[in-house]
């Protein structure tokens, strides 16, 4: 850098010298007391003492014992010591911008040159410059143009980036620096909030950032070491966004990673992206920031940085009760029997910001038919004009349905649940004056697999009267059991068994669904897996009625003699009583033929004298056998029959036991052989076992029919994933 030269007279040096000599001891070099400070200053063309006490105006001139070491030829300068009324501080011997002191700016010495050329001295810094006397020497000025190598001064000097965070048990803990580590890891520790600021530099800009909090969600953006997140709330920090601003955004990238519970360490996001995690409630435990030059390679890998789990948030207001509480991913929006009317809903999505686009939805209003798209977040619908939903249609826009499904159903007046709609399709119902009561929407990746069956999403009248939905149902006790409901396109109701008396309230609830009537019910046999909840029900119905009940002829000696304790022979002899005046009740025999909603319902087998000469499993082995046939596609119900009477009904019925549904033969465990099965090609079987009695290190051999129709490419509908449904044409 070129610099100004200023020739000065001998005469300043010679007062330096003096003015040195003067306030030092000449024995011992301690400084001299106040009252032997002298104060210099330079008159015309010599530089005089004076004693401060006779001079009123006089100014002090601090200066350290360090200021007096001279820089000779050849050799460099250590560094100043200036002394202010703010304490000390070490000023570069380099040339740099004013420091300011208060509000009076102190100019940087200027080097001085001695007339003899030999040495340099530079003058001490803190002594106000005086004006130069009229009898200066001319002084010979060269030009100066600093400005680049003070920017690239700044552009060399990396900034220091410091934080702290506030862990969970521990407080505050000790300011970290670029790179370091802050908060804890293996110690199962949030981090509840932080700071993060910049030490002073010449550029202007900053940091700022901001965290997701648990609960709160996003915080506002803060800068500068002040505090994000929370103390004292015990809220776990999820998420954090860092960014400079101003010329350091332009000359560095900011980078940083977070430890985060379950994920570990993540990938090091940079210039505000999001880095952790959202909609997993997983805490942040330790963070590192690192800043580096503008474009330069990252601290490490960069994949992973953010665990996004976009959510659905959606509100009802319900015929009664209002808006009801927020509800989320597939839980329950609204009633079900209650008979209670959905008026109008609202949808929003949340945690997605690396995916743009929202959700957007229309009803179908009583009156007034369907309505105009409405944007995320507002009400679609009605209140206060007691106008029913009874349909809705539910898409994504933009990016984001490129990237997830968004599918829903609804619980539909007389129809009951409908199947799973999905991307803008309609799910309800259509001309039949029904209410929708309750809602379930649920988001998942683009092209996976549905959350439960697709059929039946809408129900519209001009198509009506050819469907028949047939669904299974688990029992509520950890056992084996058997429920079926038959439903048709006018919300008619038919019923297979039941299950356990432990069972009647969930049987009640699906009734209660239907208006409490119940159109037909079919009672396989009367163990009290099959029997128990229609006995509870029967003994108190509470509204609920039942057109025509179909059952087998047990005779009653021959079952007495062989049943064992299992049988529970005394659920029977309760059946017996409750059905005793009954003039609905119609025992069935082989090949007889009824209309079942529109089916035709056709029994294989039933309790005759071929089940009379069995030794053993009488009740199991006469329980009823049936075909339900639609127009197109039929269901074969195989009951508890076992491998004692398998022959018998292939000699007699194989043709028609060829179907495309099978319910297996004792819920899948222990029943016909893998020979009986042979003879059938389903593409889908139900078993009404749970689990553990279809696994291997069972005594039963469950699991090898299982295995079989895994092996065979057949669909199981298992118990533990029920309500299952298909649809029949």
């Amino acid at each position: 850098m070129k610099k100004k030269v200023c020739q000065k007279r001998t005469s300043l040096l010679l007062g330096f010298v003096l003015c040195a000599s003067v306030l030092f001891h000449p024995l011992d070099g301690t400084a001299a007391s106040p009252k032997e400070a002298l104060q210099i200053e330079e008159t015309g063309s010599s530089a005089t003492l004076r004693d401060p006490k006779s001079d009123e105006v006089a100014e002090s001139a601090m200066i350290s014992k360090e200021s007096q070491t001279e820089k000779v030829t050849g050799t460099s300068m250590p560094t100043e010591s200036v002394q202010t009324t703010q304490g000390t501080e070490m000023v570069p011997e380099s040339e740099g911008p004013p420091i300011e002191k208060g509000s009076e700016t102190i100019l940087e010495t200027e080097a001085i040159q001695a007339e003899s050329g030999s040495e340099t001295v530079a003058e001490t810094q803190g002594v106000r410059e005086t004006e130069p006397s009229a009898q200066t020497d001319e002084t010979e000025t060269m030009e100066v143009d600093s400005s680049l190598e003070q920017i690239e001064s700044k552009k060399n000097t990396l900034p220091q980036i410091s934080y702290t965070t506030h862990v969970q048990s521990f407080g505050w803990q000790n300011w970290a620096f670029g790179g370091e580590e802050s908060g804890t890891t293996n110690l199962s520790k949030r981090l509840e909030s932080i700071k993060i600021r910049l030490a002073p530099s010449s550029l202007p800009g900053g940091v700022e950032y901001r965290t997701h909090v648990q609960t709160f969600g996003w915080t506002g953006w803060v800068s500068d070491g002040r505090e994000s997140g929370t103390t004292g709330l015990s809220k776990r920090l999820e998420a954090i966004q860092i960014r400079l601003t101003g010329e350091l955004n332009n000359l560095y990238d900011i980078y940083y990673r977070v430890h985060c519970q379950s994920f570990g360490w993540t990938g090091w996001a940079k210039n505000g992206e999001p880095a952790g995690s959202m909609g997993y409630a997983k805490r942040l435990e330790a963070i590192q920031i690192q800043l580096v030059e503008k474009g330069q390679a990252a601290p490490g890998d960069v994949t992973g940085t953010y665990h996004e789990k976009l959510m659905v948030i959606y509100q009802t207001h319900v015929q009664t009760f209002g808006w009801q509480d927020e509800t989320s991913n597939g839980q329950k929006s609204g009633t079900t029997g209650l008979a209670k009317r959905l008026e109008g809903i609202r949808i929003r999505l949340e945690n997605h910001l690396l995916t743009q686009g929202s959700v957007e939805y229309c009803t179908h209003v009583q009156t007034f038919g369907w309505q105009d798209w409405t944007p995320e977040g507002g009400v679609a619908g009605t209140t206060g004009k007691a106008k029913r939903l009874e349909a809705i249609k539910i898409r994504l826009t933009g990016a984001m349905a490129d990237t997830y499904d968004i599918y829903y159903r609804v619980h539909c007046q007389t129809f009951g649940w409908t199947g799973w709609a999905k991307n803008g399709e309609p799910a309800g119902s259509e001309g039949f004056s029904k209410r929708l009561e309750a809602i379930e929407i649920l988001l998942t990746q683009k092209g996976a697999k549905a959350p439960g069956p697709t059929e039946n999403t809408c129900f519209k009248k001009e198509s009506m009267g050819n469907n028949w939905r047939i669904s299974q149902y688990r029992s509520t006790t950890s056992g084996q059991s058997m429920c079926y409901t038959i439903e048709d396109d006018y919300g008619n109701l038919a019923i297979i068994d039941g299950g356990y008396e432990k069972d009647a309230d969930m049987v009640r609830e699906l009734i209660r669904q239907h208006g409490n009537r119940v159109s037909a019910w079919i009672i396989t046999h009367p163990h009290p897996d099959h029997v128990g909840a229609f006995n509870a029900i029967m003994s108190n119905p509470q509204g609920i009625s039942v057109d025509r009940i179909y059952a087998v002829p047990v005779h009653g000696d021959r079952y007495r003699e062989t049943a064992e304790s299992y049988d529970q022979f005394e659920m029977y002899e309760t059946f017996l009583r409750l059905t005793a005046h009954r003039d609905n009740l119609r025992y069935v025999s082989e090949n007889d033929e009824f209309d079942l909603l529109g089916l035709t319902f056709r029994v294989l087998h039933a309790w005759d004298d071929t089940t009379n000469k069995l030794t053993s499993n009488l009740c199991n082995n006469g329980s009823m056998v049936f075909v339900l046939k639609g127009s197109k596609e039929k269901m074969l119900f195989l009951s508890d029959m076992e491998s004692e009477s398998e022959s018998y009904i292939l000699e007699r019925h194989q043709e028609e036991l060829d179907a495309d549904y099978v319910q297996a033969g004792h819920h899948g465990n222990w029943g016909p052989t893998l020979k009986f099965y042979s003879a059938l090609s389903p593409k889908g079987v139900f078993m009404d076992a749970p689990n553990w009695l279809l696994e291997e290190s069972n005594r039963y051999d469950g699991y090898l029919l299982k295995n079989f129709f895994e092996e065979k490419g057949i669909r199981i509908y298992r118990f533990s994933t029920a309500p299952n449904k298909i649809v029949i044409h």
